[in-house]
């Protein structure tokens, strides 16, 4: 089985950072070790590994998605003692290693030809039946955001994005979620999963508009109504790399 991309490039960072803890985790076989920057070298690390927390969680494979690409984790890999890799662990990054992996996935903008182009403006009603008008939001930077309640990668993603949506309360900042499920639907769905965005049921006809053919799909609109960010799939960096360029265009 190939590597994913995903893994290839956290090995790339891995490397570059260094395998830093010299922590033993109790919850891995006594026989395993942390494979060291040599011991890696060539070695493609396989998707059917096993993955846990540093608290010995096991991750299914959407927590390893998150985990992988999230800027607040680093990967420890640990193999036998001929060097073949048997786990990984991922555990907190510190401040450098944060940086250091947040700036390389923001380098990956596939904002593309959505660049400073006028956001295609809708008007339309939100979950409680107020009106919401995008062209009359300018002013303001929107987050928008398109999922739907099948979408699992969308599902989790949403406790960080609550979590940037109280950061920003008191900022000229708007979060709008464009759902393709029907309001009956959602209600149920959002009692159970609190999303914090401004939700827009039934809104296919917004996606089309939009071009959305991938979920979740994220835009950033800034003050002047232009898209200044646009990323299409699940990323566990995501949110950090939201929250950055929000901060930007504050400062602007």
């Amino acid at each position: 089985m190939k590597p994913s991309k995903t893994f290839i490039t956290l090995l790339f960072l891995v490397l570059s950072v260094g395998l830093v803890t010299a922590q033993k985790y109790k919850f891995l076989p006594s026989k395993l070790h942390k494979l060291s920057g040599q011991e890696l070298k060539g070695k493609g690390l396989a998707f059917t590994l096993d993955a846990f927390d540093q608290e010995g969680k096991k991750l299914d494979q959407i927590q390893r998605m998150q985990y992988s690409s999230s800027p607040k984790y680093v990967m420890e890999v640990y193999g036998n003692k001929r060097g073949v890799p048997q786990a990984v662990v991922f555990r907190a990054s510190n401040e450098e290693e944060y940086d250091r992996k947040l700036n390389a996935f923001m380098k990956r903008d596939n904002t593309g030809d959505w660049k400073d182009t006028e956001a295609p403006s809708f008007a339309v009603m939100d979950m409680q039946g107020n009106g919401l008008n995008l062209s009359e939001l300018k002013g303001k930077i929107i987050a928008l955001n398109f999922w739907f309640i099948g979408c699992k990668p969308c599902i989790v993603e949403m406790p960080e994005l609550n979590e940037m949506v109280e950061k920003y309360k008191e900022e000229d900042v708007v979060f709008v979620a464009v759902a393709l499920d029907e309001k009956t639907k959602l209600e149920p769905f959002l009692q159970r999963i609190p999303f914090h965005y401004d939700i827009v049921p039934e809104g296919e006809r917004i996606a089309q508009l939009y071009n959305v053919v991938g979920y979740p799909t994220h835009f950033l609109i800034d003050k002047e109504g232009k898209v200044q960010f646009f990323n299409r799939g699940y990323n566990g960096a995501l949110v950090s790399i939201l929250d950055k360029r929000i901060e930007g265009l504050l400062q602007k």
